[in-house]
């Protein structure tokens, strides 16, 4: 699969797909977008506020066989919100560090005739927004499952 190191990724990233007409017929997939997110800004655009996460991201789209990765991503609000609240809870009482949480959304074009192309992009959320796991812990997860299990807390009782 072809990798592209972006400035930024948005739901445009793959581009303009208003030519597509079986969009307006049948939900089509867009791209998946993964991240790891380690902090936020609230900027302004000809269209209105919108917030810009910072971290690690990569967008995949299976269907063009390409692979996008950047240190930024625009998501439209309503997924932005959801991420923002983790990180906003996130952040240390003490010190005022804000802690990463990592997320995976799958988005979609729906038929929808009040849309702009006779489209509506729609969104899937693939995970929660959750505190990014040790990275430590899942490489001892991968080499040694059970002393993982017994670090998190997970172990089973004997019988």
């Amino acid at each position: 699969m072809e990798t592209t190191i972006a400035r930024k990724i948005t739901i445009t990233t793959f581009g303009e797909i208003k030519e597509d007409a079986e969009r307006r017929t049948k939900q089509k997939p867009v791209m998946g977008v993964v991240g790891i997110v380690e902090s936020y800004g609230t900027e302004q655009s000809q269209y209105g506020e919108f917030t810009r996460l910072y971290g690690d991201f990569i967008a995949l789209n299976p269907a063009r066989s390409k692979q996008v990765r950047a240190a930024s991503c625009i998501l439209p609000n309503f997924m932005s919100k959801k991420i923002v609240s983790e990180l906003d809870r996130l952040i240390d009482g003490e010190t005022g560090e804000m802690g990463k949480t990592e997320f995976a959304i799958s988005f979609f074009t729906v038929p929808d005739d009040s849309g702009r192309f006779g489209y509506v992009h729609v969104a899937e959320p693939l995970s929660r927004p959750e505190p990014m796991a040790d990275p430590l812990v899942k490489l001892l997860a991968r080499h040694l499952p059970g002393e993982a299990a017994k670090l998190l807390g997970e172990e089973k009782p004997k019988k």
